[in-house]
């Protein structure tokens, strides 16, 4: 007679479970440094074990699987957390900076960086105050923040001296002179360079036609001239011609009354 013996395995490798662990950002995340599962099994000697990862945020969840010569599998999830215990490190340098024609000046983070730095990623950079006026003029202390990738921040100071320089007569042309609101209703406020201050400005507009609606002198004060009495004028475009009755500048300005 003949006897058939049937071999069969159902029993599933028994895994051992790996610790969870938290590591640094900079650190790798290979097995080799966060541990590594092993298995056991009743028939197999050598079950297969591999490992399967699924990342959300600063954690990876590892699932470790062992599996037999007869398809038989266990399996065991290792939690991995990542964090970032260094702070950035902060470097900063001096500036100058110059007031505009209208005695305003205004930088950047990226100007006072000077080779900041961090283990794992810089996310932002910012300064603060970023804008001066003519009541800055001189040295001025600034604060400026950089701001890791999980949201460690360094401060550190930097110097920035605020000079008033205006621009001589030969170097105003008409994006140096500002007017606005344009368009404008009652009124218009004509921003001049602060090397203007104290000079007189014949102030004439024109309607399309040519012919003067508006002319008035008026002085510079504080890089500004204001001229409060347009609400008489149709609602139209119009043509402004500012001279300088000291020098004799002459820009030509739109504008339009709504």
């Amino acid at each position: 007679s003949v006897q058939v013996i049937t071999i069969t395995d159902s029993t599933a490798p028994v895994i051992t479970d790996v610790a969870d662990i938290t590591i640094e950002c900079d650190e790798s995340s290979a097995p080799a440094n966060t541990g590594t599962a092993s298995a056991t099994d009743n028939c197999d000697a050598s079950p297969v074990v591999t490992f399967a990862d699924v990342t959300s945020g600063n954690t990876i969840t590892r699932t470790w699987t062992a599996t037999d010569n007869a398809t038989n599998a266990a399996s065991s999830t290792q939690i991995i957390t990542i964090q970032d215990s260094s702070f950035p490190v902060c470097v900063t340098q001096d500036i100058t900076v110059d007031l505009d024609g209208t005695g305003n000046a205004s930088i950047t983070a990226s100007q006072i960086d000077n080779g900041s730095s961090d283990n794992c990623g810089i996310a932002s950079i910012s300064v603060t105050p970023s804008n001066f006026t003519t009541s800055d003029v001189g040295v001025n202390v600034v604060t400026f923040t950089v701001t890791d990738t999980y949201g460690n921040t360094s401060n550190c100071t930097a110097n920035v001296t605020v000079n008033e320089e205006t621009l001589s007569t030969e170097e105003i042309n008409s994006r140096d002179i500002i007017i606005k609101p344009n368009p404008f209703n009652t009124f218009i406020t004509i921003n001049l360079p602060l090397s203007l201050n104290g000079t007189e400005f014949e102030i004439n507009i024109y309607d399309l036609n040519g012919r003067v609606v508006y002319k008035k002198l008026k002085s510079c004060s504080d890089g500004t001239i204001v001229i409060n009495d347009l609400d008489r004028l149709e609602q139209a475009p119009y043509f402004m011609k500012i001279s300088n009755t000291d020098n004799g500048i002459i820009v030509t300005k739109k504008l339009i009354k709504f």
